[in-house]
C-alpha cells in the first residue's frame, strides 16, 4: 500500500509513519464517496459539509507546512507541483463552494410567503 511516502519529520518506523498509508486511504475512499453523493444528489449536503471539513483540514495542515518553510508535493489534480499559497487559495475557493452547497435549501423546499405581511 504505497499511497503515501510518509509522515514528514517522523522517524521511519514510528506510529504516526505507519498509519499515514492507512489514513491516506481512508481519506481517498471519503473523497470518493462524498464525490459521488455530490454528483447523484444523495446526501449532497452531507457530503458537501464533510467535503468542507476536509478542506478546512487540509488548508490548516497545508498552511501551516508552507509556514515552516516544509517543500511539499501534494500530487493535488495528479500533478507533481510543489504546494504554495496558490494552493491553498484554489482550496479556499473549493471550501467556499463546499460550504454554499452544504448551506444551500432543498430543491423541494418552496419559500413561504405570508399574504397578510405584504401588504
Amino acid at each position: 500500500m504505497e499511497l503515501a511516502r510518509g509522515c514528514v519529520g517522523c522517524p521511519r518506523n514510528s506510529h504516526a509513519a505507519l498509519l499515514v498509508p492507512w489514513a491516506a486511504a481512508a481519506v481517498v475512499g471519503i473523497e470518493i464517496l462524498c464525490g459521488i453523493a455530490l454528483i447523484t444528489g444523495v446526501l449532497d449536503r452531507p457530503a458537501a459539509a464533510l467535503t468542507a471539513i476536509l478542506l478546512l483540514a487540509f488548508n490548516a495542515f497545508l498552511a501551516q507546512a508552507l509556514l515552516r518553510g516544509i517543500d511539499l508535493r501534494c500530487g493535488c489534480f495528479g500533478g507533481d507541483e510543489p504546494a504554495s499559497w496558490w494552493t491553498v487559495g484554489r482550496d479556499l475557493l473549493m471550501l467556499a463552494a463546499a460550504l454554499a452547497v452544504s448551506r444551500a435549501p432543498k430543491p423541494g423546499d418552496a419559500i413561504r410567503i405570508d399574504r397578510a405581511n405584504l401588504v
